[in-house]
């Protein structure tokens, strides 16, 4: 069996994708050669609700890489009642798919599970040698893909040495970011279960928002973030992704130090798209620090009108009065 670095149908697979067959979405051609494991489909016992929706386990046979395909129609019978038919695939981890197929009763779910607890350790070397290499990965999805099976790995041993050292510590900015927030959004989600908890342990430990404060001085590279909006994967910057997930963790009552703080600041000055991840992550600061809105207050007031969208500011400018008031006060 080949590594998904070189299977052709994954290669060329996003790590998710949505088609909405109503507005005439067609569904990718790529996809037929993955095989169905086994379904399970589901429809409304209301009178006169044709409603339906299926899980569909699909499997690659070049590298047996496990796919979630999500489909749900409805056909309608009224304005209150619209038509839809939509459908997600989703690339899953090792973890996730073992998960996933076990909710099947076909011989072939449990026969996959089987082979790929016995292929982890093969496969998570693989993906470890790929990531060893910036640039190796054929394309960000693979990369990405790698990113998610070993944090899921390091994070169910509880193995927060390897974690740090091969994904946090990774040379590219790009591994380190992408990994650092999706351990904020594990620790801050509702619907985790066994990775809130793990993920949560990383960040208590201080290993998370150290890397994103680097990631914030370093240059901004490109990266990928999906968004359900746009059906699919649209391109973001590190200092984005890495500013939105500070505040986040700000939100949740992480403490900021001044240099991650003062490197926010310079971000109102960036692309738009910056200015406004830094614009949410200093809220949620100031929010939770008087003493910090009152060292803030100054330099927001300081920086050139030229590249302060005023405008757009006026709330964090307020906020930071409130909050500095109270200190004084």
């Amino acid at each position: 069996m080949t590594s998904i670095e070189h299977c052709a149908p994954c290669t060329t697979l996003e790590q998710r994708l949505e088609f909405d067959y109503e507005r005439g979405a067609v569904r990718l051609a790529t996809l037929d050669a993955l095989t169905p494991l086994a379904q399970q489909v589901t429809t409304s016992d209301s009178p006169g609700d044709e409603s339906s929706s299926s899980s569909t386990a699909l499997r690659c046979p070049g590298c047996g890489t496990i796919y979630s395909a999500q489909r749900s129609t409805d056909p309608g019978h009224s304005f209150m009642d619209p038509t839809h038919d939509t459908e997600s695939v989703t690339r899953l981890t090792l973890h996730g798919a073992r998960a996933f197929l076990s909710r099947f009763t076909e011989p072939a779910a449990a026969v996959a599970s089987d082979e790929l607890e016995s292929r982890e350790g093969v496969v998570l070397d693989e993906l470890s040698t790929m990531l060893g290499t910036p640039g190796r990965a054929p394309t960000w999805h693979v990369q990405r893909f790698a990113l998610e099976c070993l944090t899921d790995a390091f994070l169910t041993r509880r193995d927060h040495e390897r974690l740090e050292r091969l994904l946090l510590r990774h040379e590219d900015p790009v591994v380190r970011v992408e990994v650092a927030s999706d351990l904020v959004d594990a620790a801050f989600s509702p619907w985790e279960g066994w990775k809130k908890r793990a993920a949560t342990e990383c960040l208590e430990g201080g290993r998370v928002l150290p890397v994103l404060a680097a990631v914030l001085r370093e240059p901004r590279r490109d990266t990928w973030r999906f968004s359900s909006d746009f059906h699919g994967y649209r391109q973001e910057t590190t200092h984005c992704t890495a500013a939105r997930s500070v505040g986040r963790a700000a939100y949740h009552g992480a403490t900021l130090d001044d240099a991650l703080v003062d490197r926010l600041v310079l971000l109102l000055a960036q692309g738009e798209a910056e200015h406004f991840h830094a614009l949410g992550a200093l809220s949620s600061a100031l929010g939770r620090s008087p003493t910090l809105a009152r060292r803030l207050l100054p330099v927001l007031h300081a920086l050139p009108a030229a590249t302060l969208a005023r405008e757009r500011t006026s709330d964090l400018l307020s906020l930071a009065a409130r909050e500095a008031a109270k200190v004084m006060g």
